[in-house]
C-alpha cells in the first residue's frame, strides 16, 4: 500500500532531488576557474526565449543566468568569456548545451554578488542574413562553413 508518508519520504530521496551543477568559465578554449554548487556557484538557470519575428531557429535561443558570489573580488569575468554549463546527479555529469558567450556581468556592492547573463550561439546568429554570405553557388558543407565564419566560430 502507497502511504502519503511513503510518497513523501520517496519525493525527498529522489535523485531529482540531487542535481547537482557546474559551470565553467573559459577565455578561448583555455579552462579558467570551474564554479561548483558546493563553492562560488549559487544559482543558475538556462531558459529558452524566442523573437516571434526570427525565423524559427535563429529566433530561439538559450539564455544563461548564473549567479556567483565573489567575496574576495578575484573574479573578472568579461563578454571575452564563454560558460559551459553540466548537470549532474551522483558522479556522472553532462553537458546538455553549446557553449554560452557572456552578453552581462552586474556585481552587487552589498553582497559581492555577480549576476552573469549569456547567450548560446544562435543568439549572435540572430544578428546576421544569409545575404551576409558571399558564396555565389554553394554546397551545404560550404554554407555552414562561411555561416561559421561570419558568427566567429
Amino acid at each position: 500500500m502507497i502511504t502519503a508518508e511513503t510518497c513523501f519520504r520517496d519525493l525527498n530521496n529522489s535523485p531529482v532531488r540531487h542535481i547537482r551543477g557546474r559551470v565553467e568559465l573559459y577565455e578561448g578554449s583555455t579552462l579558467l576557474k570551474t564554479f561548483r554548487h558546493t563553492d562560488l556557484l549559487k544559482s543558475l538557470t538556462v531558459e529558452r526565449v524566442g523573437d516571434s519575428s526570427k525565423f524559427f531557429g535563429f529566433g530561439v535561443v538559450h539564455k544563461l543566468n548564473v549567479h556567483i558570489i565573489d567575496k574576495n573580488r578575484e573574479l573578472n569575468i568579461t563578454t571575452a568569456n564563454t560558460l559551459d554549463v553540466a548537470f549532474g546527479v551522483g558522479s556522472d555529469f553532462i553537458y546538455p548545451f553549446p557553449f554560452f558567450k557572456v552578453s552581462e556581468v552586474h556585481r552587487d556592492e552589498n553582497t559581492n554578488k555577480l549576476s552573469i547573463t549569456a547567450y548560446d550561439a544562435l543568439y549572435k546568429a540572430s544578428e546576421h542574413t544569409v545575404s551576409e554570405i558571399n558564396l555565389p553557388s554553394y554546397t551545404i558543407k560550404q554554407f555552414f562553413i562561411e555561416c561559421a565564419n561570419i558568427l566567429g566560430l
